[in-house]
């Protein structure tokens, strides 16, 4: 799994966990791209995923947190899953915040490596620091 740490340059004065359970959607999603992580060929993508993700949404990341409190700032995991052609079909968000779902929504999704083969999950880990 490709952890990206992102600071925000913004006080934030505490972190949000969300109480509700993960979608059985995620939780399934989850295993496949930890899999995917842990083959030869899944490693070196993982690691060109999450270093080509972090360049596209550094700028939307920063947009979004202007909007929120800092009650609402917390890390949280995304999962991309990625055609043959390095575009993102689907792109699931957990824990279910407003700045994960900010990013969800304005996910950029053209320009990736494309993945070992079609339909890849990955997942990318959003280190939010305060």
């Amino acid at each position: 799994m490709r952890i990206v740490t992102l600071v925000l340059g913004l006080a934030l004065l505490g972190t949000l966990a969300s109480a509700a359970e993960p979608d059985p959607a995620f939780v399934a999603a989850m295993r496949e791209a930890e899999g995917n992580a842990k083959t030869p060929e899944g490693a070196p993508y993982d690691e060109a995923f999450g270093r080509t993700f972090a360049q596209k949404h550094e700028k939307i990341l920063g947009e979004c947190a202007k909007s929120l409190d800092a009650s609402e700032m917390s890390s949280f995991d995304i999962l991309a899953r990625v055609t043959a052609t390095g575009k993102l079909e689907t792109v699931l968000v957990e824990p279910r915040t407003k700045l994960a779902e900010c990013l969800r929504k304005n996910a950029v999704d053209h320009g990736y490596p494309g993945p070992p083969r079609p339909h890849y999950w990955v997942n990318v880990r959003m280190n939010i620091h305060q």
